[in-house]
């Protein structure tokens, strides 16, 4: 028996083996994004605020700019959300800019549909 030729048939035969249990019908996962945005606190106030104060509004401005994402998916369909947290309780000095803004939330897409969906926050109310 010759084994030159047996040899490269086998591993043919083992790799097209090998790539079709991996090609599976059944995909699907979850990915985790970070976002993070620093924010230049040295000329923040024109100069007029202490650095005791620059460094707690660079705290309280934190959890606003770092924020985590869910993509969750399968083979057609997918869901993109930010992950939810606890809000630190307020000192209640100064005003809540989280509730002044205008975010985009939950996005649903299916391409087997060719739909989009996306939940969209303004003042606090979702539209």
């Amino acid at each position: 028996m010759n084994f030159k030729i047996l040899k490269p048939a086998l591993t043919a035969c083992l790799l097209f083996v090998t790539v079709l249990s991996f090609a599976q019908k059944d995909f699907q996962g979850k990915a985790y994004y970070e976002s993070k945005t620093t924010v230049d606190m040295s000329n923040f106030g024109g100069g007029q605020l202490s650095e005791e104060r620059k460094k707690e509004i660079a705290g309280r401005m934190k959890s606003m700019l770092e924020k985590t994402f869910i993509l969750t998916f399968n083979q057609s369909e997918s869901v993109y959300k930010e992950e939810e947290r606890l809000e630190a309780p307020s000192t209640g000095r100064g005003p809540r800019f989280g509730a002044m803004s205008f975010t985009g939330g939950d996005q649903y897409k299916n391409v087997s549909n060719k739909e989009l969906l996306q939940e969209q926050e303004f003042f606090g109310n979702s539209f």
